[in-house]
């Protein structure tokens, strides 16, 4: 009987023993299994910079050429200074341009077509060839930069001139020097789905004009890249 007992206990430990290490093995990993030869696996596209984002948006804003703006317009000189309603139609090189109460008269109205201009001030109309910088000059006393303004008002740069800028993380203008003028860009809103400006300042030497875009209409028949 005590053979018979040991040989029990000598049984029962071998199995506690067998046991254990088959529990050791079931809890190791399963070994790392070696991708297919010719695969790779997927790349991850890197964010867009902000330059990356500003070369999208300067192509679709080279092609909005057909716009109407409705804000307000703020001029100050070394001498004299004025604040006014505006009204802004743009259709491709044509375009009407109103501001109401400059001066604390009526209504002040300039229209031109690549290089012909119409003026409306003061009860007469009269009509120039030449740039509507030089109009406004003859007029008003200041020069309003309306040439690049159609350009800025965007957020975008006039065509052909040397420019230096800066951008924002989403690739919008914040600062820009061209054609003499120094632009700043205080705040953008969204307009229908387009980033457009809100408030832009442009200025040099002598001069300061101010613009507070209230409303945009952008021709939605224009083929603009998204």
């Amino acid at each position: 009987m005590r053979c018979l007992l040991k040989s029990g206990r000598f049984i029962s430990v071998t199995l506690v023993v067998v046991l254990a290490g088959c529990a050791t093995l079931r809890d190791e990993p399963p070994p790392a299994v070696d991708p297919e030869p010719g695969t790779e696996a997927p790349a991850v596209e890197p964010e867009p910079t902000p330059e990356d984002l500003w070369e999208v948006r300067q192509a679709r804003l080279a092609c909005m050429d057909r716009w109407q703006l409705e804000g307000r317009m703020a001029l100050a000189t070394d001498d004299d200074g004025w604040n006014a309603n505006l009204r802004w139609e743009q259709d491709n090189q044509r375009f009407r341009m109103r501001l109401s109460g400059p001066f604390g008269s009526g209504a002040f109205r300039l229209a031109g077509d690549e290089g012909r201009f119409r003026i409306e001030h003061g009860g007469e109309t009269r009509f120039y060839l030449s740039s509507p910088e030089d109009v406004l000059e003859r007029e008003l006393g200041a020069s309003i930069p309306v040439s690049g303004l159609r350009y800025w008002v965007l957020g975008g740069l006039q065509p052909q001139r040397e420019a230096d800028y800066e951008l924002d993380s989403e690739g919008r203008l914040t600062r820009l020097e061209q054609s003499g003028w120094s632009i700043r860009y205080r705040s953008y809103r969204d307009y229908n789905g387009e980033q457009l400006p809100r408030h832009v300042t442009a200025e040099r030497p002598g001069i300061r004009v101010r613009l507070v875009a209230d409303e945009w209409i952008l021709d939605e028949t224009q083929d603009c890249p998204a």
